[in-house]
């Protein structure tokens, strides 16, 4: 009898990432907050084989959102991204573009450091619609 040994994988959705992101970064906000620029929320959304991140904040009263849209895999014990497109507002930013306006997300990106170090040690990543599924280290 031949058994295979695959790792645990681990399933969720975008409601339940959603909820952890928004109770990680309530306690981190006042570092994601600059003069006249207040943070309000970040939201993320899967679909087949990519990640979108959309910040929201807001600018006298008013919400300006940046969203982008990444592919990211586990690569050398880190994980790596590459920029699908993205927009500020309703102007879409080509993907080549985005290589650039890293810094739109940078704040964000300071404040998720630990939880992006323990993603890291992860074997695989999957993107489907409306869920990531994680493969535990072997």
């Amino acid at each position: 009898m031949i058994q295979y040994h695959r790792p645990p994988f681990l399933r969720y959705d975008e409601e339940g990432v959603n909820g952890f992101v928004a109770n990680t970064l309530r306690t981190k906000k006042e570092k994601l907050n600059h003069p006249l620029v207040d943070f309000s929320r970040a939201i993320v959304r899967f679909s087949n084989g990519s990640c979108g991140l959309t910040v929201e904040r807001s600018i006298f009263g008013y919400s300006i959102y940046t969203t982008g849209i990444y592919a990211v895999e586990p690569r050398d014990g880190k994980l790596s991204s590459s920029a699908r497109g993205g927009s500020i507002g309703r102007l879409q930013i080509h993907p080549q573009l985005m290589k650039y306006a890293g810094f739109l997300f940078a704040d964000l990106v300071a404040a998720m450091q630990r939880e992006a170090k323990q993603l890291s040690r992860i074997s695989s990543i999957e993107f489907h619609d409306k869920e990531v599924i994680f493969a535990a280290p072997r």
